[in-house]
């Protein structure tokens, strides 16, 4: 098997790995606001990051890099999903604060 393929497969489960992680942890955030407070509205880029950084892991399949260009457009992919979910967190937590 080619390394590179290696390097997409493990950042493919690293990435689904990192959302289902903050799922959770955004449904449990969810469920410790109050029920009168309104959810805060995600914005328009934030469904658009994850197609982005899914695009990002499927690109080196697709186009020949070298290895280390590979492993740097997977790891942007996983970054970019952990840091759209840890915005989301902090925005629900932020509107926890507020409602106190």
């Amino acid at each position: 098997m080619n390394i590179d393929i290696i390097i997409c497969i493990a950042s493919g489960i690293a990435y689904i790995c990192t959302i289902i992680f903050n799922v959770i942890r955004i449904r449990r955030a969810k469920k410790a606001l109050d029920k009168n407070v309104p959810l805060p509205l995600t914005s328009k880029s934030f469904k658009g990051i994850f197609v982005f950084s899914a695009l990002l892991l499927i690109l080196p399949l697709l186009i020949p890099l070298q290895t280390y260009v590979t492993a740097l457009c997977c790891a942007c992919a996983v970054l970019g999903a952990y840091l759209a979910m840890k915005d989301r967190i902090e925005q629900i937590k932020n509107c926890t604060k507020e409602q106190k």
